[in-house]
């Protein structure tokens, strides 16, 4: 996490976690953004979405209830970017998210989106939900950064603000794979980052060709990740994710404990 208030802030993201517990309904993540979020150059099994469905769904059917994850990711070509994209999370992703995912990374340029995080913070919570916002960066390339993506006094102020009290998250992917010390930094085609050289389904599949098996091991495409890569990002959101369902089920738990005891 980017800012000590994130982690204060899982208790906001849990918030709506116990009402779609207590309710029966699936937990739905909406997620906008570019073509990392898209996955572009990747099959559509190893893109960011699908690794995360896999990962969470089998847990929240455990806990009675179910996972969606609809992601409005597309190319930054198609004429939309960050600046549009804050004004249509409705239209793209749903009134009815639970926490709202965004990525645009490398349109966001020398401001890192400030400006259009602090919009998209605002209007996610005039939905019907209030859904927390989650930032997700493919990062900024330098070696410095490792630490923060979003270290910039703008962005940590929004963190300061909306952390603790809104749920506002912000992940950077790059941050977490300079922690390795084999990661070479943004090598296209590069198989490996220094703990893993292939994805955890990829790793469990005898039945793999050499070519499917060299593809899984591939941290970035090019300015895209690849399926290794994503599988990072996902770890990320998942570690964050059942962090906030702990805290919701042992709400849920004491809550239960109350009532049993009441005359």
């Amino acid at each position: 996490l980017t800012h000590p208030k994130s982690a204060e802030g899982l208790l906001y993201v849990a918030r709506n976690m116990v009402r779609e517990l207590l309710n029966g309904e699936k937990y739905v993540v909406g997620m906008i953004g570019s073509s990392v979020a898209a996955a572009h150059d990747n099959c559509h099994y190893d893109g960011y979405d699908r690794q995360v469905v896999r990962f969470l769904s089998p847990i929240w059917k455990a806990a009675g209830s179910d996972f969606e994850f609809r992601n409005a990711g597309e190319g930054g070509a198609c004429g939309d970017n960050h600046r549009n994209q804050v004004y249509c999370i409705q239209h793209m992703v749903g009134n009815d998210i639970d926490l709202l995912a965004y990525s645009w990374t490398y349109f966001e340029g020398k401001t890192r989106g400030f400006v259009e995080h602090e919009k998209v913070l605002r209007w996610a919570l005039m939905l019907d939900k209030s859904p927390a916002t989650y930032l997700f960066s493919a990062g900024q390339g330098k070696k410095e950064d490792k630490h923060n993506c979003f270290a910039d006094s703008n962005n940590q102020k929004l963190l300061q603000m909306y952390g603790s009290k809104y749920g506002f998250q912000a992940h950077c992917l790059e941050g977490a794979l300079y922690q390795f010390e084999g990661y070479p930094g943004k090598k296209w085609g590069k198989v490996g980052y220094g703990m893993h050289n292939i994805t955890r389904y990829g790793e469990n599949d005898p039945n793999l060709s050499e070519e499917r098996k060299t593809s899984l091991g591939v941290v970035w495409r090019n300015w895209h990740p690849g399926p290794l890569g994503f599988e990072v990002a996902s770890d990320l959101f998942a570690h964050l994710h059942t962090s906030a369902l702990k805290q919701a089920l042992r709400f849920i738990a004491s809550k239960s404990q109350e009532i049993s005891r009441a005359p």
